[in-house]
């Protein structure tokens, strides 16, 4: 669940028909995975599920489209849809890491504390290289306003493993709950440095510019996300906002900055289902149009 950001498609239906044309074949499992994949790091998480539930009628065993799933749950806060299937998973594989790392960060969430670092434990003591227990509890330690305690596991993240865009990006969200903007944004040039065209790290950057005030390199960063991946919708509300601050401080130029704006809150609502918005945009777009109005 990396996607810890420093923010604050219609479907077409259409009758049934008689003709012979013929159908497309049946998108293959990997296909479907990596398809999910893309959607995950967009995160479109909802469109996610439905592919890997497909990528699951093809191949009812597919671990990977399974803990897939439970990812993008987990994502979108459907702890109950999020454990049915990593239980699922764990009772074929009992030891699998990222089962077991997924359970533990599920009851770390719901307040089964003791439960949940068990699974953690267990996921490290079957791979004691791996990462991801250690990530997981990272994340679970920022929800819970533990910063300081997610920078230490996130450091023996990156000992064990430096070349972690997620994970640096992850600590950086820590550093910057403790105040820490240098060291914040060391992280995030770390990130950026590995994952060059990553749309999700190049918008926490320019979120971050954004909050030191220092628009012209916020905006370089959300223009280089949305060059990245044109359908990254949390790129053109990062821009959104970056306008509106530079129209603030452009009063001569509010006007133009305002209109950008809007453009960018209008892509993001397109790209985004009403149930994943971010909350009160309706209002934040009706204050942006009446300020344009009232602007010569």
């Amino acid at each position: 669940m990396f996607r810890c950001v420093l923010l604050f498609v219609i479907l077409g239906w259409a009758l049934p028909t008689f003709s012979q044309t013929p159908t497309a074949p049946a998108a293959e499992p990997t296909e479907l995975l990596s398809e999910a994949q893309t959607l995950m790091d967009r995160a479109q998480f909802r469109a996610a599920i439905s592919l890997y539930t497909q990528a699951l009628r093809a191949d009812p065993d597919n671990l990977a489209a399974l803990l897939g799933r439970a990812r993008a749950y987990i994502e979108i806060a459907s702890v109950d849809e999020a454990l049915a299937d990593v239980e699922q998973a764990l009772q074929r594989t009992p030891r699998d890491v990222l089962a077991l790392t997924l359970r533990g960060y599920l009851r770390l969430s719901t307040g089964q504390v003791d439960d949940g670092m068990a699974d953690i434990e267990a996921a490290r003591a079957a791979d004691p290289q791996a990462v991801d227990p250690l990530n997981y509890l990272a994340l679970y330690y920022i929800a819970s306003n533990q910063a300081a305690l997610a920078v230490d596991v996130l450091d023996e993240s990156l000992e064990i493993d430096p070349a972690q865009p997620l994970t640096l990006n992850s600590r950086a969200v820590a550093y910057a709950f403790l105040g820490d903007n240098e060291a914040a944004l060391a992280d995030l040039n770390a990130a950026v440095e590995l994952a060059p065209q990553s749309a999700l790290l190049l918008t926490n950057r320019a979120a971050h510019f954004r909050g030191l005030r220092q628009f012209d390199r916020a905006l370089i960063d959300a223009n280089a996300a949305i060059a990245a991946d044109a359908e990254y919708a949390l790129a053109y509300l990062q821009r959104c906002f970056i306008y509106v601050e530079m129209g603030k401080t452009n009063v001569g130029q509010l006007r133009q900055f305002y209109q950008l704006a809007l453009d960018d809150l209008d892509r993001y609502l397109a790209l985004t289902p009403p149930e994943d918005r971010y909350a009160r945009l309706d209002e934040y777009r009706a204050q942006i149009v009446q300020i344009i109005a009232l602007t010569p």
